[in-house]
């Protein structure tokens, strides 16, 4: 279900997005069966003439069991910005982004966005027990601030710097360059 609206680099609404897979074969340690659920939830709400204020939730699952090659994956481009490149791989995920963006500078064609964020996830890896999914040593906190460089008139022609750290572990922490919103 998808009811975002948008006015330029403005969102608002709610969508949902549900992806199911069931693979019958041989896999790994002779099964014949494998499966992943991943469903992601993303809200945005507009605040004011220059603010939006957008959350995602993202829960995925997975038939559990020790491989090299399990299906989420915790980095930097998909869930929590500034924890590194591709840091762990798991069967089950949780997440939690949330951040405001508020615009600096507008003119015709290029407008400017500061944004602070919390990203927090979790990741059971393959073949753990589902009681360790929220241990610490399986999770992520992580805040920060960025800034967006919007193109208003190419769809999704947003450079974006973030700069996240550890809330955990002030020793962790990066800068992530990409393009397009993050969510």
């Amino acid at each position: 279900m998808n009811r975002i609206e948008q006015f330029y680099y403005f969102y608002f609404g709610f969508r949902n997005q549900v992806n199911v897979s069931w693979v019958w074969g041989q896999n790994f340690g002779d099964d014949t069966t494998f499966y992943s659920i991943n469903n992601t939830t993303t809200y945005f709400k507009r605040i004011n003439k220059k603010g939006n204020w957008g959350s995602r939730i993202v829960l995925g699952s997975s038939k559990n069991f020790k491989t090299p090659f399990p299906v989420f994956v915790l980095d930097n481009n998909l869930n929590v910005r500034g924890v590194g490149n591709k840091i762990a791989r798991g069967s089950a995920i949780a997440v939690f982004n949330t951040e405001y963006r508020h615009t600096l500078f507008e003119k015709k064609w290029l407008a400017i966005q500061g944004n602070g964020f919390l990203d927090a996830a979790t990741l059971l890896p393959a073949g753990g027990k589902l009681t360790t999914l929220f241990k610490n040593n399986n999770s992520q906190l992580y805040g920060g601030i960025g800034l967006r460089f919007i193109h208003k008139f190419i769809h999704s022609a947003t450079l974006r710097v973030d700069y996240g750290f550890s809330l955990n572990d002030p020793s962790k922490r990066g800068i992530v360059f990409g393009i397009g919103q993050y969510f």
